[in-house]
This record gives structure tokens, sequence and C-alpha cells, in this order.
């Protein structure tokens, strides 16, 4: 069923323009039909569909009398129709490799086998890790566990690694999959080596720990492990699986490709062919294919040739919008806050600043409407005085940038972003999940109980 993606209010303005012999559409009829209009359950008798978008909800008659040509009828006999949720931000990579490797992670996590029971304290994360281990660790493969985060779980290293996992290779993925800590036998089978990331300031070699522009530089080298088909496809089946039990129809991957476009396309594309009942709207990753390709303007060829190139049925490339990244994840105590951290957290920049405004401004002045996972005050007051600079310099109107995330931010910048036309893409979530950890840590009481919301002054 495919979601509802028009206003009920403006049906009206639909024509029939086609002749009735060239018309064919769906009747939906004979069960609960809901539209989620209002506030209040709203009830239809029918509904009509024609190529893929709703024309007609109302009443059965009204159906009948009203549109011309083949009708194919659906009894829902009894049963209950809605709207499809859509999800705006779900990069698969993560759900694949999340769902091939193992959770241990403060929540608990729904998982189509069950449930993966959160953990709190350091020896107990500790003791998952070695029954993790234990359960899925292979000598000739790496284990990407994911979910571990150091206000939950405590100090994390490579030593630590080794203690626990002498002979198997181990990734622990923090939350926020902005970092990634590795055991002497996962950087021996990934034949990195220390003088691959020197002078990397978001590297610690002797931690064995990559995190935000350090984790970008290693992945493309370790994407074979990543991408690994049989578990990949099963990380992606599994996806599938939450997908349809949670009635989720449309899905937006804001930042494809994360490590390496042929490999990301060509396994996504063999779930999708499929057929499964959601379709995927991807955002290009600017900055990943700039690195892939040599340079931002072969990324741009690259970029306006992919929609007639990749485009499927259910695979669909956004033409002329593309995917920044400004500062780092708010699940990492990363993001750049105007006023700091307390207890030794740092900000951090995913993009040099120079390199970024750069981007800005070449996409702006192409015309793209421009995607930006932007999340502390610092870092989202950097995004909103590029846009004003660019106003100024070359004018757009409906530009309709959009900003991801949002971890924190203020009301006089909500403010700017109404004025300049800037959109956001808020997570409320990390007020759920963070706010009690980041009261006693990093960001104090009043700044926590504002996370994906806006100061109050």
């Amino acid at each position: 069923m495919k979601a509802f993606t028009l206003l009920f209010s403006i049906l009206s303005v639909f024509s029939l323009t086609l002749s009735a012999d060239k018309l064919e559409q769906t009747l939906f009829y004979g069960g609960d039909i809901i539209t989620m209009e209002g506030n209040k359950p709203t009830y239809v008798e029918a509904v009509i569909t024609r190529n893929g978008k709703i024309i007609y909800a109302g009443k059965k008659a009204a159906a009948f009398n009203n549109f011309a040509g083949k009708t194919v009828g659906v009894d829902l006999k009894g049963k209950t129709m809605m709207p499809g949720f859509i999800e705006p931000h779900l990069h698969p990579l993560i759900a694949a490799i999340l769902l091939s490797g193992d959770i241990v992670a403060p929540h608990d996590w729904n998982v189509p086998d069950g449930i993966k029971k959160g953990v709190e304290g350091h020896d107990a994360y500790l003791a998952r890790l070695k029954q993790s281990i234990a359960k899925y660790g292979k000598k000739d493969d790496v284990l990407f566990i994911w979910g571990y985060h150091q206000l939950w779980h405590g100090t994390l290293n490579r030593e630590i690694l080794n203690k626990i996992s002498p002979n198997n290779p181990v990734a622990v993925l923090h939350r926020s999959f902005h970092e990634v800590f590795l055991n002497d036998k996962a950087i021996e089978l990934f034949k990195i080596k220390e003088e691959d990331y020197k002078g990397n300031p978001q590297v610690e070699w002797d931690k064995g720990h990559f995190f935000e522009g350090g984790w970008q530089a290693l992945a493309p080298k370790i994407a074979p492990f990543m991408l690994n088909p049989v578990k990949y496809k099963k990380g992606l089946a599994d996806m599938t699986k939450l997908m349809e039990k949670n009635g989720i129809t449309t899905i937006a991957e804001p930042g494809f490709p994360n490590v390496n476009f042929d490999m990301e396309y060509n396994l996504l594309k063999s779930e999708m062919d499929k057929k499964p009942s959601y379709e995927i709207y991807n955002i290009l990753n600017a900055g990943q294919l700039s690195v892939a390709k040599g340079s931002i303007e072969k990324a741009t060829q690259f970029m306006e040739a992919s929609p007639a190139k990749y485009n499927t049925q259910n695979i669909k490339i956004l033409p002329k919008q593309v995917k920044l990244f400004a500062d780092g994840a708010i699940y990492s105590l990363a993001m750049q806050m105007k006023e700091g951290y307390t207890d030794g957290f740092k900000g951090q920049w995913m993009t040099p600043l120079k390199i970024f405004k750069k981007q800005m401004n070449y996409y702006w002045d192409r015309g793209y409407k421009i995607h930006i996972h932007a999340n502390g005050d610092l870092g989202i007051q950097r995004c909103i005085d590029t846009v004003r600079e660019m106003q100024k310099r070359n004018p757009r109107k409906d530009h309709r940038l959009t900003l991801h995330h949002l971890g924190y931010f203020t009301s006089k910048q909500a403010d700017e972003m109404k004025e300049l036309g800037i959109e956001a893409s808020v997570n409320p979530y990390y007020l759920w999940a963070l706010t009690e950890k980041y009261s006693k840590y990093g960001l104090g009481k009043k700044k926590s109980r504002e996370l994906g919301a806006y100061e109050v002054s």
C-alpha cells in the first residue's frame, strides 16, 4: 500500500484530462479507512489511487460516479487501511551493519530476532562484550559491535579490547556511529598502519580510536569488511522486516554513499529488487564523492548523471540535492558548542571549516537544495552565517536549505533560520535518550533539558 502523499483538502483541484479508455485506477473500500487528517480519527468509505498517487478520498458512491476509466476494486474485507509512515533519516549502511553484527547499547533495541537488552556499568558492559565475542567472533573476520557510550560504559581502548579478545578481530562502534575502537587483530586484518593516519587529529592510534574525520578516513579502507555481501544482505533483509513490521512505506537516506557508492548501491539494489513494501530516496554525499572522484567538480558531474543511470522503480536519487557535514555527533558530545563542555569533552568539525564553506557556496550557486548535518549551536551558527552571506552575494528564493539533527540550538537561532528560509529536520529522541546523562556530564542541567528543542531565555 502506498503512503498517502497528498493533502485531502486539495484533492478537488484534480481534473480528468485523459480520455477514459486510457485511465486505470484502483479503488479501495470495504474496511476502516483512516485518513490521519486532523486531530481526531477521520474515516472515509473509499480511496482511489492512480499512478501511485491518491486522487480521491471520500464517499464510495461518489468514487464510482465521478471518476471515469477502468477501475480495479480492492475489497478490504473489514481490514483497516491507513497512511504509511515516512522515515526521513535512515542510513541503510548503518542498519545493515548493526543488524548483521551485534548490539550492546545503553538501551534495549528491538530487532527481528528479539530484544537486545541494554546494559550499564563498566564491568557489566565488558562482560557483555565477552559474551558477544564468544558467540559471534571469528578469527578470519571482524565482528562489529555497536552501542558503546562512555557515559554508560566507562573507558574503552585498544588495550582493553586486546585483553577481552586476543584472538578475534573486534570493532566496537560508538552509539553515535561516528567513532570506532579496534583491537590489534582488527588492525592486523584491515592491514592498516599508523603512518596512514599520521597528522590526523581525529585518530588516536595507540587507543585504536578513530572518530569523526578519522573514522571517515578509515571507513573506505575497511569497506570490504563493513560491506561483506553475505552479512550485509542479511542486515538489509532484517531492515526490511523492521520497515514492514512498523508500517514504514518510504525512507530517505540523507548522505549516500557512506563508504563506497558501487558496493552500497549494488547491495541495496539486491534488497530492493525483492520489491519490499517501501521505497527509498537518496540524497548524495558531496564529501565522500569528492574524495572518491578526486574533486568537487567531478563529484558534481557524477551526481548530476546519477538519477538517469541509477534510478529504479523503488530507488530514487533526488536530483540537485546534496548532503554536507558541519560539526560532530551529539552522542559523542562532539558537536560544536559556543560555550564548550565540562568534563573534558571537545567539539569537532566533521569537515574543515574552509572546505565546508567552499562546499556550501559551490552548491548554492548551482541551485542545489542543500542538506547539512549540524548539531551544536556553534556548528548551526556557522551554517546560518554562511547562508546570510550567500543570500547577500547571490540571492535565492525558496532555497529550502535544511539543517539535520539540531542537537542544541537557541531561540535566537530559530528566529534567524526562519528569517533566512532555512528548514529544520529535528531529532526529538535526543531529549529522551540523553538528557539525564548530559545533565550530569558535558552540558549541565539547563542545556540538557533543551536537546532537540531550543533554549528558552
